[in-house]
């Protein structure tokens, strides 16, 4: 079980550093949470994430994406700063739809890049598809 999409995400960036940059990804996948109201202890939910790689790519270039995400839904948008480990601290925001925080966003630090043998900056998101209902 995984918790989250982005380390899948990056782990196919790592793969692929012999391909030329830009590299752009994403993916619909399940993502499994503790929840003690659930039989076995654990809820799957499915979030969507992607991940930007390329020499000039910034937190603007996620937020860009999401937001065109999210109003093809209808939805509007928050993404109030936040911390988040993987990500650059003052480059990280929460994902809120509809006042629920629903994911994460921001540039990813450069120590996880190093620990994927990345060459350029990676800027990414991640949330649950059902905060897209």
């Amino acid at each position: 079980l995984r918790t989250w999409a982005l380390p899948s995400l990056m782990m196919v960036l790592e793969n692929n550093t012999h391909r030329a940059y830009p590299q752009h990804l994403a993916e619909i996948g399940l993502a499994a949470e503790f929840d003690a109201s659930e039989n076995t202890g654990v809820a799957e939910h499915r979030t969507v994430g992607a991940v930007l790689a390329e020499a000039e790519v910034s937190y603007e270039d996620a937020r860009a994406r999401l937001q065109a995400l999210a109003g093809a839904f209808g939805k509007g948008l928050e993404t109030p700063p936040t911390e988040h480990p993987a990500f650059i601290p003052g480059r990280t925001a929460a994902v809120v739809l509809d006042g629920e925080t629903a994911g994460v966003i921001g540039e990813v630090h450069p120590e996880v890049i190093v620990e994927h043998d990345l060459e350029v900056p990676v800027a990414a998101f991640e949330l649950r598809l059902d905060a897209l209902r």
